[in-house]
């Protein structure tokens, strides 16, 4: 009995999947007539058979877990792990299990509210003290969890100091981006008192009211200040990562955490660059696509900074709620960024606030000094 059911979940997964697949090319495969007649009559034949299954595999009990041997094999240090298994966000207890951590008990906290950075680049004194700023104003938003996207400086000592200025009571969900070994940093969040996460070591949160999935590290090899020993994600990691995606409540909205941003169209997009190109990475696209994530946090690409819009390119105003939102954080640097018309942004963190289906955010901005031959940016921007 118990085979014959699992037996049939696979094929109905299987059925749904070749349906899915069809259904998001219809403008290449059904209005050129690239499927026959026979095949029209038989997804006919499907199709309610199909919708029945997908419902019915919307609830969480009927879903199966994760893989216990997926990983991101240039990003992970299997020798400096944290010994801590279980903690606790916006009021629910995670438990890890592999290289995913899910929520047990009861349901956490709603709204969801994440403070986000990235590239703080350098551990100088304007930068630390940006970085207890910006801490500062997390503790007084009642934020559930820091998010830190990549950016961190390259040496280990100033990668500590980074982390020490962060390290305290609220749950610190960590990213390696382009410039830190894996071992440096899998290191450095060893030493960590507080609770905090190596996203690159576990990256699928299932909490109760969000799954939380993210990307560590770059995609282009040549940018990674590590060389060989930075961490990079390839294509077939992120194949694997859409099918564990796939693999879950669909009821449940879906946030990605990414050090570089998706592929984007326009000026306001967040991963607009300098030369008026949107220089993203387009498999991040089809990951927020086939994965049915629903929001987004990038950085990298600092000259966006502050850019937000929804999945379909549509900017979106601060404080917005919207059922789609990409944000670019910006950057924690105590010099901040130049910005794509040449001035000068300053350091900015970002909060996100999830209630739902539906995500906003608002940015912090802090106050600097624009550095020789820079003006100061529009304050709204």
């Amino acid at each position: 009995m118990y085979a014959s059911s699992v037996e049939h979940k696979a094929r109905a997964r299987r059925v749904r999947c070749m349906l899915e697949t069809i259904a998001q090319a219809p403008g290449r495969a059904l209005r050129a007539g690239a499927i026959s007649l026979a095949a029209r009559r038989l997804l006919g034949m499907l199709a309610p058979v199909a919708l029945l299954l997908a419902c019915r595999s919307d609830s969480p009990q009927s879903q199966p877990a994760p893989s216990t041997s997926f990983s991101f094999a240039a990003c992970v240090d299997p020798q400096r792990q944290r010994p801590a298994q279980r903690l606790s966000i916006a009021g629910q207890s995670l438990i890890r299990e592999g290289w995913f951590w899910r929520a047990e008990g009861t349901a956490g906290r709603q709204p969801l509210r994440l403070g986000a950075l990235a590239d703080m680049r350098d551990a100088s004194p304007s930068t630390l003290a940006t970085l207890r700023q910006i801490y500062r104003r997390f503790v007084d938003q009642s934020v559930d969890g820091i998010v830190v996207l990549g950016g961190f400086p390259e040496s280990y000592e100033d990668l500590l100091r980074v982390l020490g200025v962060l390290d305290g009571k609220i749950p610190l969900l960590l990213l390696p981006g382009s410039r830190v070994s894996r071992e440096g940093f899998a290191a450095a969040v060893t030493q960590l008192r507080g609770p905090a996460i190596n996203l690159a070591h576990t990256p699928l949160l299932r909490l109760s009211q969000l799954t939380i999935a993210a990307v560590p590290g770059y995609h282009l090899r040549r940018h990674l200040l590590a060389a060989d020993s930075g961490c990079h994600y390839r294509p077939a990691e992120l194949r694997s990562l859409i099918a564990q995606l796939v693999a879950t409540p669909s009821a449940l909205p879906r946030l990605l955490l990414a050090h570089g941003p998706p592929r984007g169209v326009g000026p306001l997009a967040v991963d607009r660059g300098f030369g008026n190109e949107n220089i993203g990475d387009p498999a991040l696209v089809e990951l927020l696509e086939r994965g049915g994530v629903h929001f987004g946090l990038f950085a990298h690409i600092s000259e966006s900074a502050g850019h937000a819009t929804s999945a379909a390119q549509v900017p979106l105003a601060a404080d917005e709620p919207s059922a789609s939102l990409w944000l670019n954080v910006g950057s924690a640097s105590g010099q901040g960024a130049e910005g794509l018309d040449g001035r000068w942004l300053p350091p900015m963190a970002a909060l996100l606030s999830i209630a739902g289906r539906e995500a906003s955010y608002s940015l912090l901005k802090l106050k600097g000094k624009p550095p020789a031959g820079l003006t100061r940016a529009d304050p709204l921007r």
